[in-house]
């Protein structure tokens, strides 16, 4: 500090009448009374160690209340356990940084004790004019913070909110899905299987469509057969050149594997149609499971937008 502040600190002392001295006297000594007979052991020892301290502030021995104020608040937790007097240490440590040109750690010490007691009031009567301007800056400064930390925290939950909103969308896009879908008449004269899948009887369509499927294949099959082997029996010289006898063997069981396959292909296609057409429902229902693309999901995101929340893919 200057030699006109402290100047001017000193006349702002002198100037304060005997009745208001003798008020703060006893509201200090009101304020010892109480902390004494407050029930923590600790503080009676607090007190003595403050009084210590704020004796070399009143003494204007700067260097030695920062010495003693230290002791007291300058660890990280303070030496007192009384908050209230970490909160009056706190407040002469900072005047006394700024006594001995420290405004850096009066600052610091400043914004630790509005952020322990955001309404606390500094008498201005009390410091000079550059501890109470500090003070105010720093006021200003916590205010400002304990906003932007507000202000951060309500879009930390509206960010949770939307956040939960999307995963609540994905698990309603996954969820199981029921369709109920009309039936025809016309499907039902389907053979291999149409009618029972359409009627929602699976198990009994797969069965159709196996065998009638086999079946038909197994008569398309024989039927290549025979005609490959008949047509080698053209000609005079092709039949010098085969068993005839085995060729007719082989003719023969070609029909029948042919007649057979067709005759068990169209008895299981007709019994297929008539119990499609007897077990007929007019609706069936589908049941299906949506899932969310994996590079979907992962590429979901949430984040604040110029607008407002946006969902991000």
């Amino acid at each position: 500090m200057t030699v006109e502040g402290q100047r001017a600190y000193t006349g702002s002392v002198e100037g304060v009448s005997e009745a208001t001295v003798r008020m703060r006297a006893l509201a200090a000594l009101v304020g010892v009374a109480i902390l004494l007979a407050a029930p923590s052991p600790a503080a009676a020892g607090d007190i003595e160690d403050f009084q210590a301290a704020r004796g070399a502030y009143e003494a204007r021995d700067w260097p030695r209340a920062v010495l003693y104020f230290e002791a007291l608040v300058g660890s990280d937790p303070p030496v007192l356990r009384t908050p209230l007097l970490v909160l009056e240490s706190r407040k002469y440590l900072a005047a006394a940084y700024v006594f001995v040109g420290r405004a850096d750690a009066a600052r610091a010490q400043l914004e630790r004790l509005l952020v322990a007691d955001p309404s606390y009031e500094l008498d201005a009567t009390q410091f000079p004019i550059e501890v109470v301007e500090l003070f105010e800056s720093v006021r200003s400064e916590v205010q400002e913070e304990r906003a932007r930390a507000a202000e951060r925290a309500a879009a930390a939950a509206v960010l949770d909110s939307e956040r939960d909103r999307a995963r609540a969308l994905i698990e309603l896009a996954e969820s199981e899905v029921t369709f109920e879908i009309e039936n025809s008449r016309w499907l039902a004269l389907v053979p291999f299987g149409a009618g029972q899948f359409q009627n929602g009887q699976d198990d009994i369509g797969w069965m159709f469509l196996v065998i009638e499927s086999v079946t038909a294949l197994g008569a398309l099959a024989s039927l290549v057969v025979h005609e490959s082997v008949q047509a080698q029996l053209t000609g005079e010289d092709a039949l010098r050149r085969i068993d005839v006898a085995q060729v007719n063997g082989i003719l023969r069981a070609a029909q029948i594997i042919n007649w057979t396959s067709a005759s068990l292909c169209a008895v299981f296609a007709i019994a297929g149609v008539l119990q499609a057409q007897l077990d007929f429902r007019a609706t069936h229902v589908v049941r299906t499971h949506r899932e969310v693309p994996e590079p979907l999901r992962q590429g979901l995101e949430v984040r604040i937008a110029p607008t407002g929340f946006a969902i991000l893919f």
